[in-house]
């Protein structure tokens, strides 16, 4: 391939793209020059072979010629006369002999688009382009956008490279690659900045890219304790990490949960960190929050939680409440034992307590409710109770008569005591109370007494203080225990 007319201005540099054509077996050639017309020929650079792949190389060499010159592309050696004199050539570009003008910078070509998974630099030499300066007065500088790493050998990447000018003039291939912590996603619309003192900068596009997401096992993910109940979640770097907390169900405990915030409530959870941004991936941690977790009462499955049909006041013992509740301890384990009521509320009614009675009056509704909370293990849980009237059958036939006051009221050692014999319905649980005055607000519980085979039983009652004169009159009621 022969230039037929000579060029103006002279010669800089020479540079073109080549590879093989279709799949011929390759020969070597070389780039002439003539400054006389074509009589004779000049060697520029070195010899070429095309690789036996599609791969495009690039070739330049720089010759600093004024005046006219003409180039040609000929067979240096390898094959015969009529095999392999076939070459594809690209981009055949020859800059002007610098005349002390104004630099300038001129790129040939553009960046094919690049892949690469998150962690890993895209392969090196993928792609390039062509860069040329003539009248230069400093070398080229190559600057590559955020993401990405430029070359100019193909080995040696960073955020830029340069292009070193010799008598003014410069030229190479520029290599762009995905840098290994380019953030995974679309990288879009970029492009390279060549620049060189008094040059106007130049650009090289490149076609949009692509990082992907790289893949962490579980192990790769690490849950710690941040010490209020939630987790923190670390990997290799440039990681990310969203928390969800779920529950689950253990020794016998079912816990209902899900939100991205961490549970306060005692129950059995799992920690889930789910990967971001540059990764996927996820990993668990099952635990545990220590305290009381508490179940709902109804009087619908409790005889002791149905108001009486008068709606007036009654008693409830504790146990009937905390009878369905349990704790979860700071090993884990579940515990039946080391719970109190801490407070109640009246929803409807009102509503005191004084260990271990419950007093609640209700009112004419169809239910009534009210709440209790225990504290165990630094936590508070608050259930709810739910009143529901009692029906005829489940109000017992029963009597009560007071027999004779057994010991009258007597103060000793600061405490007062009565014992009074009563006589009811034989094989009975009575639950008897009593007031010193009708005035006074409540009812004062004296427990569960058995009547036996006779039906008669005695109530003895002991209340601190000088009360001889409160109790010569006193009043009883009571109820039968289902």
């Amino acid at each position: 391939m022969t230039m037929l007319a000579n060029k103006p201005n002279g010669a800089g540099t020479v540079s073109f793209n080549y590879r093989r054509y279709g799949t011929d077996s390759q020969a070597t050639w070389k780039l002439e020059y003539s400054t006389n017309d074509g009589t004779s020929w000049i060697q520029a650079g070195s010899t070429f072979t095309a690789p036996s792949s599609d791969v495009v190389q690039n070739f330049s060499a720089t010759l600093n010629l004024s005046g006219s010159v003409r180039f040609r592309i000929i067979h240096d050696s390898g094959g015969d006369a009529v095999t392999n004199k076939r070459l594809n050539i690209d981009n055949i570009l020859v800059t002007d002999f610098p005349s002390g003008g104004t630099p300038e910078i001129t790129p040939s070509g553009s960046f094919a688009a690049v892949t690469t998974t998150y962690g890993w630099a895209s392969a090196a030499s993928a792609t390039t382009a062509t860069v040329t300066g003539g009248s230069l007065t400093a070398d080229i500088m190559a600057t590559a956008p955020a993401g990405f790493q430029v070359s100019s050998d193909g080995t040696t990447y960073g955020a830029t490279a340069s292009f070193t000018q010799t008598g003014g003039f410069a030229n190479g291939t520029l290599y762009l690659r995905l840098a290994a912590n380019a953030a995974a996603g679309a990288h879009n619309s970029q492009m390279v900045t060549l620049s060189s003192a008094g040059a106007s900068n130049q650009t090289v596009a490149i076609a949009n890219s692509s990082v992907s997401a790289g893949s962490l096992a579980a192990g790769d993910i690490t849950l710690t304790p941040a010490g209020d109940g939630s987790y923190t979640a670390s990997g290799p770097a440039g990681s990310t990490f969203t928390l969800s907390y779920s529950g689950r169900t253990a020794n016998g405990i079912a816990t209902s949960y899900s939100s991205a915030t961490a549970p306060t409530a005692a129950g059995y959870y799992t920690a889930t960190a789910t990967a971001t941004g540059n990764y996927t991936g996820s990993n668990t941690i099952d635990y545990f929050v220590a305290g009381p977790v508490l179940a709902n009462d109804t009087g619908a499955s409790s005889y002791d939680l149905r108001k009486p049909q008068d709606n007036s006041m009654f008693f409830i013992d504790k146990a009937v409440v905390l009878a369905n509740d349990k704790r979860i301890d700071s090993s884990g384990a579940v515990q039946t034992t080391g719970l109190d009521i801490a407070s109640v509320a009246a929803v409807t009614g009102s509503i005191s307590y004084s260990s271990p009675f419950i007093v609640y009056t209700p009112t004419s509704a169809a239910t009534d409710t009210f709440t209790y909370s225990v504290t165990a293990d630094g936590v508070t849980a608050t259930a709810t109770v739910t009143v529901v009237p009692e029906t005829n059958a489940d109000v017992p036939t029963f009597t009560l008569q007071i027999v004779r006051i057994a010991t009258v009221p007597a103060l000793a050692g600061g405490n007062t005591t009565v014992t009074v014999d009563f006589i009811g319905v034989p094989n009975k649980s009575y639950e008897v109370m009593y007031k010193g005055d009708l005035g006074e607000p409540t009812w004062t519980s004296t427990g569960s007494h058995n009547t036996g085979e006779s039906g008669s039983f005695s109530v003895t009652v002991t209340k601190a203080g000088d009360h001889v004169t409160e109790w010569a009159s006193m009043f009883f009621q009571a109820k039968v225990n289902p």
